[in-house]
């Protein structure tokens, strides 16, 4: 059986999860544009992992697409 977590406990893990999956979302973001000869590689990387990361906040129902999402 689990122990309970505290909010502290929880929010650090979330904190180390969402560090992970931002760097999952980086790498296959840049192997998806692999090949592609882009003016503003970086900027158009930075720009397609947000709209990955909009997205999977939509899946999984943190934000709807009526929400504003800014940055």
């Amino acid at each position: 059986m689990l122990s309970k977590l505290s909010i502290e406990e929880f929010e650090h893990l979330a904190e180390e999860n969402a560090k992970e999956i931002i760097k999952d979302i980086e790498r296959v973001c840049h192997w998806s544009l692999d090949g592609y000869k882009l003016n503003q590689p970086n900027k158009v990387q930075h720009t397609l992992m947000k709209a990955v990361a909009k997205r999977v906040a939509i899946k999984m129902g943190v934000v709807t697409l009526t929400n504003k999402i800014t940055n």
